[in-house]
């Protein structure tokens, strides 16, 4: 899920407000099956109708938590996110059934797509770059949607197109409307939100007034990441921290890879998309009457070189394995644990405003023990909307992602995966424990395993808990 801005800075233009949500119990018409996602204080989950047995998508989102500053806006988001959702009726789109609260949850049903995200669609042997065009076709159709209803979806990234079902020729869905918004062109939305690589230049730049026409545009610089990185393997604005991603995208100077032999449609729509100022960026009707996307026959179906396969793989699963191993960490912490985060972040946070300075996260970088002058690189890489300082949500991905265990405590955790006691833990432990489908649990095997065995022995775990595997 992307950052998105406080509702105190954008409630006045999204009208969250005046949606009837009926209350339902928790143990009522759907029973959870499996976990899907998780966020900070939110997670996905399949459901299953109890009368029916129809299985469903189901967002809980924390309720507001006056000790938990990470859920301060959460009934401003749910509100909004069902009434944008309501709107929107598209084959390329997300599609609502119903929304309700519980004692602890807000909580947001919708259909359930089983077939996989964009990059899961990705084969070596066939992958080319007619597919690529005909999937940014659905992606283009969706966003159309939703800008003809003066919708932008403020988190465009490969996660969030899914599709319905495995079938080669499923339908492809946009979902996550978490951070989306709803505003007149000339409307000025004064909050901010996006992730690292896609974000676009206009939304970096504090000086620039963001409007609605102006996030429009936005999507549209995040449809054209997406499409660079399914022609090359690798994403146009790229770096080792994400201050030097946010600075090549601020410049927003790219290269084609000269060795790639794609088309000049494909690299003219490319150029369309990626144009620093976003009233000259293509719009979502524009592209979709661009050759390489309306002429079925312009794009070669030649399969795209195997490098490019496997750095679009390799791009996904590197994602993919951060997240899985930071839900992990934070699924392992205690609640005394958890209740000592929070006191540190409260402790740093000067002046209440629910946000930690660089100069704060030197203080609280001294407090954990950690060198101070690490603060600007933890900066750097969990600065998610680029405000300078770190939320409670980016400050618990840092902890997560960033934690560090000593031996007995790894060796605590890998015992507790390796449920066959054989000193290995392999791709089906993992998706027992982590609760997530085969096809993920592979993933993740695959990234830590050095020795290429397919299983995670001890010394392969402890890199992973200790933060000292070097990148492949």
């Amino acid at each position: 899920m992307g950052i998105c801005g406080s509702a105190e800075a954008a409630g006045t233009q999204q009208g969250g407000g005046n949606v009837d949500i009926p209350r339902k119990a928790t143990n009522g018409q759907y029973q959870i099956v499996r976990t899907l996602g998780v966020g900070a204080s939110c997670q996905v989950v399949m459901a299953k109708d109890r009368k029916t047995k129809k299985k469903y998508a189901l967002k809980m989102l924390k309720k507001v938590d006056p000790a938990d500053p990470g859920t301060q806006d959460n009934d401003f988001l749910f509100k909004n996110e069902i009434k944008i959702l309501k709107q929107l009726q598209h084959p390329n789109i997300l599609e609502y059934v119903e929304a309700y609260e519980d004692e602890n949850f807000y909580n947001v049903v919708t259909v359930l797509c089983e077939g996989g995200e964009l990059f899961d669609r990705v084969s070596v042997n066939s992958f080319s770059e007619n597919d690529a065009a005909r999937l940014t076709a659905q992606m283009l159709r969706g966003l159309k949607h939703l800008h003809d209803k003066k919708v932008s979806h403020r988190d465009l990234k490969p996660e969030n197109f899914v599709f319905e079902t495995k079938a080669e020729d499923s339908n492809m869905r946009l979902i996550d409307f978490g951070c989306a918004v709803q505003a007149e062109d000339s409307e000025v939305i004064k909050d901010v939100a996006g992730s690292p690589y896609y974000v676009a230049p206009e939304v970096l730049d504090s000086s620039v007034k963001r409007t609605g026409a102006t996030w429009k545009a936005a999507d549209m610089w995040s449809i054209g990441v997406i499409v660079f990185l399914l022609l090359h393997g690798y994403p146009p604005f790229n770096g080792e921290t994400q201050d030097k991603i946010f600075a090549k995208i601020t410049k927003a100077r790219f290269k084609f890879n000269s060795h790639l032999k794609l088309s000049s449609d494909a690299k003219g729509l490319i150029k369309q998309l990626l144009v620093k100022q976003p009233e000259k960026r293509i719009s979502a009707e524009e592209a979709l009457a661009h050759p390489w996307i309306a002429d079925e026959t312009v794009a070669p179906k030649d399969a795209l070189p195997a490098e490019v396969v496997n750095g679009i793989k390799e791009f996904s699963a590197n994602s993919k394995l951060k997240r899985a191993v930071a839900r992990m960490l934070v699924n392992q912490m205690s609640d005394r644990d958890k209740g000592q985060l929070m006191e540190v972040f409260k402790r740093f946070d000067k002046n209440g405003d629910g946000k930690l300075s660089g100069d704060e996260i030197a203080d609280m970088m001294r407090f954990i023990g950690k060198k101070p002058e690490d603060a600007k690189e933890m900066l750097d890489q969990y600065d998610d909307d680029g405000s300078g300082d770190l939320d409670f949500k980016e400050f618990q991905d840092m902890h997560a992602a960033s934690a560090e265990v000593d031996e007995k405590t790894a060796r605590e955790l890998f015992k507790k995966f390796d449920k066959d006691g054989n000193g290995k833990v392999d791709a089906e432990e993992i998706q027992q424990i982590l609760n997530i489908d085969a096809k993920a649990a592979k993933v993740m095997i695959e990234e830590v395993d050095d020795n290429g065995d397919g299983e995670v022995d001890f010394e392969e775990w402890l890199k992973v808990m200790a933060n000292q595997r070097a990148k492949k």
